[in-house]
């Protein structure tokens, strides 16, 4: 069976995380094994249903998964708004006033998406 064959995703399990198929074991939970120091035979031996090709199959989706990563820039302007919104809301408005940012101006230059009526409580 191919390496990405052996990963699963499926809402039902585990909240949706990837998993060995066949089993409850995340990808996760096996990276952190062995990033733990944990040695292939050790896993092996403590989990008996697993194979070598699913450990190796666990790497393969990490490096995937690191490959396909992409982190994107935030404007300065964002980035003093969530810092202005991480203090007290006395010191927001003390940044707001000295026209470092608005939060208004900012807000209604986004787009809000539509509201679903069936959706309110």
């Amino acid at each position: 069976m191919p390496l990405r064959e052996r990963i699963v995703v499926d809402p039902a399990i585990l909240a949706g995380k990837p998993v060995i198929r066949g089993t409850r074991l995340a990808v996760e939970f096996i990276l952190e094994l062995l990033a733990a120091g944990r040695s292939e035979n050790e896993i092996l031996h403590n989990y008996p249903g697993l194979t070598r090709e699913d450990i190796l199959a666990c790497l393969a989706e990490a490096s995937y998964l690191a490959r396909e990563y992409r982190a994107f820039p935030i404007p300065a302007e964002m980035r003093l708004l969530a810092d202005g919104l991480r203090e007290s809301p006395a010191n927001h408005r003390v940044a707001t006033r000295t026209g470092r940012f608005s939060a208004s101006s900012f807000f209604s230059a986004c787009p809000r998406p539509p509201v679903n009526a069936s959706l309110r409580p």
